[in-house]
């Protein structure tokens, strides 16, 4: 009888950037998974809440990066995932700090992923924290016209979809070799839309597997109450000009651009009167920028 082969290698890649309850919960959903042949990375983006040395003191079994400056969203995964491709992991799984897990969630991911090998990336079913019985994310496809996705709802277990939210995003390293790394020029939000964006367009294949599940507690440490920080507002308007300017076609990219515009004058009199004039201001400031092509981490964001 042949040995039966080990499974593949899997490098889960956390950020963490002053948010110690909330990673803490998550690095200690991940001790019940039942999946084995993986490895825990977080990388503090310079946190000033000491909470990357708590972090390490309490959970000695994962290992821990301290990067010397915030660089956001996709500089610190593409550290533990440069790390991760120098180590020959056959997968890293991007997950965000402000998730739970369930038990199986990284064995019904895997189990997706290996099904072929034009399987590149793989994300499960996505319900908010504490409110359960709420779908964040079941599958999405990318949408050209409004830069971001389409909510897909689905009846099948296991479908294609042409988004997988960076929430949690099992990738092969297979695809970060023909592709290259996340686009550190957007810093947060819509990286994920744009990398995806890439892997289709070169070939890969992206599914949702229902029965992988995971609980998200929306807006982490980027909302404020019930409107979008300032911080938020810049990046998600920004980053959704940069990721229209570079739609393939004039006609996608001028009606997309009309589009968004005309809505943020609704979204920025709602922010008026809920969340004051710092949060127009900063979305406005996002306009501009993505207007003329600004791209990296806005020195007052954070």
């Amino acid at each position: 009888m042949k040995p039966t082969p080990p499974s593949p290698s899997v490098a889960i890649s956390i950020v963490n950037w002053n948010s110690y309850q909330d990673t803490k919960a998550c690095l200690q959903s991940l001790k019940d998974i039942q999946y084995k042949n993986f490895e825990v990375f977080v990388i503090d983006n310079n946190s000033s809440d000491e909470s990357a040395q708590q972090l390490a003191s309490e959970f000695s079994e994962y290992n821990f990066i301290l990067n010397d400056k915030n660089t956001g969203f996709s500089g610190g995964h593409n550290v533990i995932i440069e790390q991760a491709l120098h180590d020959e992991f056959d997968y890293i799984l991007l997950l965000n700090n402000d998730t739970l897990v369930e038990p199986d969630f990284l064995s019904q991911l895997v189990v997706t992923g290996e099904r072929d090998d034009n399987t590149g990336i793989v994300g499960g079913l996505i319900l908010e924290y504490p409110e359960t019985s709420n779908v964040w994310y079941s599958g999405g496809k990318l949408s050209p016209i409004f830069g971001g996705s389409i909510s897909q709802e689905m009846e099948d277990d296991v479908v294609d979809v042409s988004l997988v939210t960076g929430c949690t995003m099992l990738i092969k390293s297979k695809v970060f070799d023909d592709i290259g790394l996340l686009r550190e020029r957007l810093f947060m939000y819509f990286e994920d839309n744009e990398f995806c964006r890439r892997a289709t367009t070169n070939g890969w294949d992206l599914k949702v597997n229902r029965r992988s599940r995971i609980y998200h507690k929306c807006g982490g440490s980027t909302d404020e109450g019930s409107v979008a920080s300032p911080l938020k507002a810049y990046y998600m308007t920004r980053n959704w000009i940069l990721l229209l300017k570079s739609s393939p076609t004039a006609v996608e990219r001028t009606i997309g651009l009309l589009y968004m515009l005309s809505s943020r004058v609704i979204i920025f009199s709602y922010w008026l009167i809920f969340g004051g004039r710092d949060v127009a201001y900063a979305g406005l400031l996002g306009v501009k920028d993505g207007i003329l092509n600004k791209s990296g981490k806005h020195p007052n964001y954070p």
